[in-house]
């Protein structure tokens, strides 16, 4: 039975593809093998043409499937042997601004901040050696903003004078303490309102409504990367489930509220990719920036009921500017 194969296992944008074909048999004559390639993103066609097993194709980013088949030279038959489908991801972005939190390491840059006594950030040496930002935060009524955080930020415009709109990917090295049965946020982005270094330019949310960019526990575990107004659109981008243990994750995000956005997500060592709206539409124009880029604990929630614990090794943000 002939089957279709992709040879390289994660492309990414501009990478040449090789589609390989085997258990073909012999193709009759007035016929020819090919391999008929589609990529769409967002919805739109980026790729459509034909090529031989065997042949190189550029592929830009995107969601792919490919058909192996023999066609009639001279006339309308065609027949599908196999048929598979793939992604390609966004080509790798050279950053030119980046800023990393570890013990350390610009962890008096970085401010540290707790709802109140009762949230902790302290700095542990682990029994296997390694330093880490042991967080706590719940089990307690909420400030008055309804919320219980005990996080280490960067405030992007106040410290290095910048507020970021193009591609940014923020990464750590963590371990989940407790088993999730409430919502909270271990890595995310926000534009809350801030001044560039040095001037009195306000940049950032402006409304109320502030975008946010993160991973999000939620009850039984499961963990959803999403991009939200605040009190409005939530798009989600992916959702699974993670457990508590060690993990190493990372997310990279351009930022567009049509079809032309991309995304990427990994978690110890699986990438999942994505095309299409990054951004909530209703996110204002001069306000799709990054201002704050917040670790630990933020935004957990059901604070009377249970505490929820993180280990933070290293984070770390990286942009276009």
């Amino acid at each position: 039975m002939a089957t279709l194969t992709l040879r390289e296992a994660a492309p990414k944008a501009g990478d040449v593809v090789h589609f390989d074909a085997t258990d073909v048999g012999r193709v009759r004559r007035g016929w020819r093998l090919e391999v008929a390639v589609l990529v769409t993103s967002g919805g739109a066609v980026v790729l459509q043409g034909t090529t031989t097993p065997g042949t190189g194709v550029t592929v830009p980013a995107g969601q792919g499937s490919a058909q192996l088949r023999v066609v009639e030279m001279k006339g309308p038959g065609v027949t599908v042997l196999d048929s598979i489908t793939f992604e390609v991801a966004a080509a790798p972005v050279a950053a030119t601004f980046s800023t990393r939190l570890a013990v350390g390491v610009n962890d008096t840059v970085w401010e540290r901040s707790i709802t109140s006594a009762a949230d902790k950030i302290t700095t542990v040496t682990r029994a296997d050696g390694v330093k880490v930002f042991r967080a706590k935060a719940g089990g307690h009524a909420p400030n008055a903003n309804g919320s219980t955080f005990a996080r280490y930020r960067a405030k992007l415009p106040e410290v290095y004078g910048i507020a970021p709109r193009g591609w940014f990917k923020l990464s750590a090295k963590i371990r989940l303490l407790t088993s999730a049965d409430h919502y909270y946020s271990f890595l995310r982005t926000d534009n809350y309102v801030g001044t560039l270094k040095g001037t009195t330019t306000k940049v950032g949310c402006a409304t109320g409504g502030e975008w946010r960019v993160g991973l999000m526990m939620q009850p039984g575990n499961v963990v959803e990367f999403q991009s939200t107004h605040q009190g409005g659109t939530t798009l989600v981008l992916w959702r699974g489930s993670l457990l508590p243990g060690d993990h190493v994750v990372s997310f990279a995000l351009d930022p567009k509220a049509d079809a032309t956005g991309s995304w990427s997500l990994t978690i110890d060592g699986v990438t999942r990719t994505g095309t299409g709206q990054t951004v909530p539409s209703p996110v204002p124009v001069a306000e799709r920036v990054v201002t704050r880029v917040v670790t630990c604990i933020d935004g957990a929630n059901k604070w009377t009921e249970k505490a929820v614990e993180v280990e933070v090794v290293e984070a770390a943000f990286e942009t276009t500017n």
